[in-house]
């Protein structure tokens, strides 16, 4: 039985993402491997994974457009948010390097009008996180989100900037206070393990008369963890943080204190 080669002359990027499209379109984390399979299936012959990769690239780039023509399109897209949801908040920073011709942004922030008005009626807690966006460009979405009073996650504003800097969070934070918060006193602030955003909140001591400050307890747990492993200890931490009151809160951590794990760890540190 004969070897299937790879590739074929005819089999250029144009028609693997004519094969890939109705796939693509279902389903955009359509991998590789699954990409060679269904080009062998329909054509006898299988693409390289170079070949595999352009032509999901090319699929994508004709079902939803590429980086730089959405790029341009956000402009229009966030004036259409403010159009058609009266009263939503959309501030702009835009780069040193622009032109009169290209404005080139460096940071967004968005808040929508119900989001906003929603504030009021929600608890005065309000965590704060990045994330990453994948792509050709480097950069970072921020995420506002609180609780509403059944206990719902309840999202309050959103950002796209170029890095996660004090700037950067500066900014952010800037106009949240203005556009969201709005002169609500003792509002708790949950950071992510962010460095610099908590120099940045510590900083701001125009508003930390009635700031709070505290670190997610999941992501401490999941440092713990790393550190120590050891999933005694990880429960006993994990108990103690999910506390309500001071004094159980004292009471679980004076107990963990004459625990022989705890003991064990303090020595091991000492040595």
């Amino acid at each position: 039985m004969g070897v299937i080669p790879e590739d074929h002359y005819n089999l250029d990027t144009n028609l693997i993402a004519s094969l890939l499209l109705s796939y693509v379109r279902n389903n955009p984390q359509f991998k590789l491997k699954e990409v060679q399979t269904t080009v062998k299936v329909a054509v006898s012959h299988t693409p390289s994974y170079k070949n595999a990769w352009l032509g999901r690239r090319r699929a994508f780039k004709i079902i939803y457009g590429d980086f730089d023509e959405s790029f341009a399109q956000r402009p229009m897209y966030m004036n259409a948010l403010k159009h058609f949801n009266p009263g939503t908040v959309v501030e702009w920073v835009h780069a040193d390097r622009s032109t009169a011709e290209i404005n080139i942004f460096k940071y967004i922030f968005g808040a929508f009008k119900l989001c906003i008005k929603g504030f009021k009626s929600c608890k005065p807690v309000i965590s704060i996180d990045g994330t990453h966006i994948y792509g050709k460009y480097d950069l970072k979405m921020l995420i506002i989100m609180t609780a509403d009073a059944n206990g719902q996650i309840f999202s309050l504003a959103f950002a796209i900037i170029d890095k996660e800097s004090k700037d950067a969070w500066s900014w952010f934070l800037s106009c949240l206070a203005v556009h969201v918060v709005k002169g609500r006193r003792e509002v708790t602030y949950i950071q992510i393990g962010l460095l610099e955003l908590f120099e940045v909140l510590r900083s701001s001591s125009s508003c930390m008369s009635r700031m709070h400050i505290i670190d997610y307890v999941r992501h401490l747990k999941s440092n713990f963890n790393s550190k120590f492993s050891n999933k005694g200890l990880e429960g006993m931490m994990w108990y103690a943080a999910i506390q309500h009151q001071e004094r159980k809160f004292k009471s679980a951590m004076c107990k963990h204190g004459k625990s022989d794990r705890v003991k064990f760890v303090s020595n091991s540190k000492d040595t």
